[in-house]
């Protein structure tokens, strides 16, 4: 008994500015949306995909702090209202966190697995992801009324979604640190 709620951040052309971004995250919360996916995020190149660990975490200590303040304020509006955010954590084989919006405890991260279970070698990973799921080869609808098969975080993220859309159908209750553990617990450990 799950229902959808599709909401439009990009325009036409693709792009998604921020202030769409979070009119979106604000339109969820207010119309009583239980758990939200967002397939979505910065992208930072080679720059950083290159960079080593200590650079990475000194990057993710100490730029975007202000946005990070944002997203942290809205993620905690979120939690208040027992809504749970969904986010697919990146593609550029380097920590998650470079993104603000990924820096905050109220959300699920969610990272990508291949078929043999291990991490897909795009997925962003680290001490900020809560759990993987399969996001390679997956079947996905396209524009034009076609289907194919697609790679990323963004084809896991919304399978957790998924799960904890079910399991919040059965206990509306469950706040986005339950769900978290219910994932860890009851999930596979990764090779």
């Amino acid at each position: 008994k799950c229902k959808l709620m599709p909401i439009q951040v990009g325009d036409p052309q693709g792009t998604m500015t921020t202030s769409a971004i979070l009119d979106a995250v604000v339109y969820a919360i207010s119309n009583g949306a239980d758990v939200v996916n967002m397939s979505l995020g910065m992208s930072f190149g080679p720059f950083v995909q290159f960079a080593p660990l200590y650079i990475q975490k000194n990057f993710r200590a100490n730029m975007f702090l202000q946005e990070e303040r944002v997203w942290e304020h809205l993620f905690n509006i979120a939690y208040q209202h027992n809504v749970t955010f969904v986010l697919a954590g990146g593609n550029e084989n380097c920590l998650i966190g470079l993104d603000p919006m990924q820096r905050g405890q109220n959300t699920i991260k969610v990272s990508a697995i291949q078929p043999d279970e291990a991490k897909a070698s795009f997925s962003n990973y680290g001490d900020m992801s809560t759990v993987s799921a399969p996001g390679v080869r997956i079947f996905n609808a396209v524009s034009g009324n076609r289907y194919t098969y697609m790679d990323g975080t963004s084809m896991a993220a919304p399978i957790v979604t998924g799960g904890c859309a079910l399991l919040k159908s059965r206990d509306s209750n469950l706040s986005v640190t339950d769900l978290a553990q219910i994932l860890r617990q009851t999930g596979k450990q990764s090779p």
